[in-house]
């Protein structure tokens, strides 16, 4: 039976509004559990960093499995994941994760034959600026006679691209003696091109604190100078930080003034708000959390019989969230509590630069709902831009004091007001508990952030199904000469419909070094032009790149002089016929892969119609996107015909089956 495309169209006219007015309402089609489909189910993973690792722009993962009885030992509970094309689809996007942890190389004990070595914290960039990810890794103990392995130090290990890595001798870092660390950040603080790294330590043998009641606990932090091989100088107290010792859970490196040059912020243990080290410029610091309000001590948290518990800041996660051109700060609190007067995680917001980049808290801002833990324990935070609509989302994992009800919290913020409603529920994430950590990554390269959840039944990839309702763009960059490799410091922003969005390319943030991918999503809703994006770079020129009017739905390569390549979208296929229209995989079953011919529209619908003419899905097609995925799991099994009407009047349409 053929099917009028005059009937077609005008379906599409009566649903237009339709199809506006319920872009953003918040369902359980936004996300997909795509754990099963990628290799990663069934696998645990209390701690989660991502970062391309073999250069092919996919985002790969290194894994702490478990925690608990496994950490502070050798028990290789640290693995490497592989994010690869799957070889039994066709279709780019279809990703699985392969372990390649046994030919990696890093259980490799830089004393100890055919040993193991403890592996607890874990940070990669690349070090020697060779064009590959290296790997910086230390221990962990809570207390010092519990620790088995005393010769186990912090280690610098250089990849080569592939996945396999080597050991450094003499790094630096093994010469500091055991370090009990809580925090890796690297950042170019003297900015020469090379990264350095600050170590977040916690105590240095937490009995010595409680049984004799001193700091005699207590070990520094340090600040580590590249020297861009590889190895690393300590400079702390030329720096100025070594005059502080406190317990720490994590450290964030930032330019929280916007002055060019990255700062430093410190989350405490709690009996200390912990440090906000402003960069001189000059390669020392000052601490000026007191001056500008960053602490974890304004408020205190759950009062119980024993009386207000002081919250301890396990996270900080910097980002423009209100995007009026200043950085905020996600803080993730435990020990916070719901009743009036009882603090808990926060946002910091950034009063600008008339009033000297103060930090002003604001408990109002993220509204949450039932079921909710009486006693809070937020230990993981991240900002993302779900349904790219160019306003920050946010998230917190929280675990451990309340098992029956600690969960993850997802939250939308609202465009006009700025406020952040609890969405978990409404998009089915509820049952995600306890969580570990939220980690934001475009896993298939299709311009929205998708959310990798550790949680207590192990790792959970949920796939972004409302991202590209709106338009984006992904950006990579491309160092300069004098920048180091993986551009961290640098700042991208990107112009569009009279909005100024702030991404920072940073790489450890929070407890143990949480890592997000070096490329940056921007969603720009449905703005259908970029005005231009400026790239600062993190030089002592403080030189800058700006792109005028670049392409929109596209992932960006970019460098000094501006774009070096575009490429279109992961479900480009050359072989394709310009005027073919490609669904992928045919038969379907709860997804498919649609790929237009790449024509210039401004919008238009998507319709499913089945063999009677009855049309049984409609969905919303942005400006100038040429491929998509369309879930499907609401249709019937049977034949159907796939519609696709631009606004300028061109169509397609081709049969597929559902099954």
């Amino acid at each position: 039976m053929k099917i009028s495309s005059v009937c077609v169209f005008t379906l599409v006219t009566s649903l237009i509004i339709y199809s506006s007015v319920n872009l953003y309402s918040q369902d359980k089609s936004w996300t997909t559990d795509v754990s099963v489909a990628t290799k990663i189910g069934g696998l645990k993973g209390a701690r989660v960093n991502m970062v391309d690792i073999n250069n092919d722009n996919y985002p790969d993962m290194f894994v702490q499995e478990e925690l608990g009885a496994k950490l502070s030992t050798r028990a290789r509970n640290m693995k490497i994941y592989l994010n690869k094309q799957d070889p039994n689809s066709a279709f780019q996007g279809d990703r699985i994760f392969v372990d390649i942890t046994a030919e990696s190389g890093i259980w490799v004990h830089p004393d100890i034959p055919d040993s193991s070595r403890v592996i607890d914290i874990a940070l990669m960039a690349d070090l020697n600026n060779d064009g590959n990810i290296d790997l910086v890794t230390g221990p962990y103990y809570d207390r010092l006679e519990n620790f088995k392995f005393p010769d186990d130090r912090c280690e610098v290990m250089l990849g080569d691209g592939k996945g396999h890595f080597t050991l450094v001798k003499n790094n630096g870092l093994h010469e500091l003696g055991l370090l009990n660390c809580a925090g890796f950040t690297f950042l170019d603080y003297d900015l020469d091109g090379i990264l350095d790294l600050y170590i977040a330590t916690w105590f240095k043998d937490k009995n010595l604190n409680y049984t004799q009641g001193n700091n005699l606990g207590f070990m520094p932090d340090y600040l580590l100078k590249g020297n861009g091989d590889g190895t690393f100088t300590d400079v702390s107290k030329s720096a100025g930080i070594s005059g502080v010792e406190f317990p720490m859970y994590g450290a964030t490196a930032v330019d929280w003034n916007n002055d060019g040059w990255p700062d430093i912020l410190t989350s405490a243990y709690c009996r200390s708000g912990g440090s906000l080290w402003k960069n001189n410029k000059d390669g020392t610091f000052t601490d000026v959390a007191q001056t500008v309000g960053y602490t974890s001590q304004l408020i205190n948290g759950d009062v119980d019989g024993s009386g207000p518990r002081a919250l301890c800041q396990w996270a900080v996660v910097p980002q423009d969230f209100d995007n009026d051109g200043d950085i905020d700060l996600l803080q993730a609190f435990v020990h916070g509590g719901l009743d009036f007067g009882e603090g808990r995680s926060t946002i910091s917001v950034n009063q600008g630069e008339s009033k000297g980049f103060k930090l002003k808290w604001d408990m109002a801002r993220l509204q949450r709902k039932d079921p909710q833990s009486p006693h809070l324990g937020d230990m993981d935070a991240a900002w993302f831009d779900f349904d790219n609509d160019g306003w920050p989302d946010c998230a917190y994992g929280e675990n451990v004091y309340v098992p029956a009800t600690d969960r993850v919290f997802m939250f939308h913020q609202s465009p006009s007001t700025h406020m952040f409603e609890d969405m978990t529920e409404a998009i089915g994430m509820l049952s995600y508990k306890p969580c570990y950590i939220t980690r934001p990554n475009d896993y298939d390269l299709d311009g929205d952030e998708d959310i990798m959840i550790g949680w207590g039944n192990g790792l959970a990839l949920l796939r972004n199904n409302v991202g590209r309702s709106n338009n984006n763009v992904e950006v990579k960059l491309v160092a300069p000469k004098g920048v180091n490799h993986d551009c961290i410091g640098s700042r991208i922003t990107v112009y569009s419909g009279g909005m100024a969005q702030i991404r920072d390319v940073l790489t450890g943030q929070g407890h143990f070094g949480a890592q997000q991918p070096l490329e940056k999503v921007f969603g720009i809703g449905q703005n259908t032009k970029i005005d231009s994006i400026v790239i600062h770079w993190p030089h002592k020129t403080l030189a800058k790149t700006v792109i005028v009017n670049p392409p929109i739905n596209r992932f960006l390569v970019i460098g000094e002089k501006g774009i070096i390549e575009v490429i279109q979208g992961i479900d480009e296929q050359k072989e394709l016929s310009q005027q073919t229209l490609s669904l992928v995989p045919n038969p379907a079953s709860d997804l498919v892969h649609i790929t237009i011919p790449s024509v210039s529209h401004s919008g238009g619908m998507i319709s499913i119609t089945d063999i009677l003419g009855k049309t049984v899905l409609m969905n919303s097609l942005p400006p100038q996107t040429v491929d998509l995925s369309l879930p499907v799991s609401s249709v019937s099994e049977g034949i159907y015909l796939m519609t696709v009407q631009l606004s300028n009047g061109t169509s397609f349409n081709k049969p597929f089956i559902k099954r």
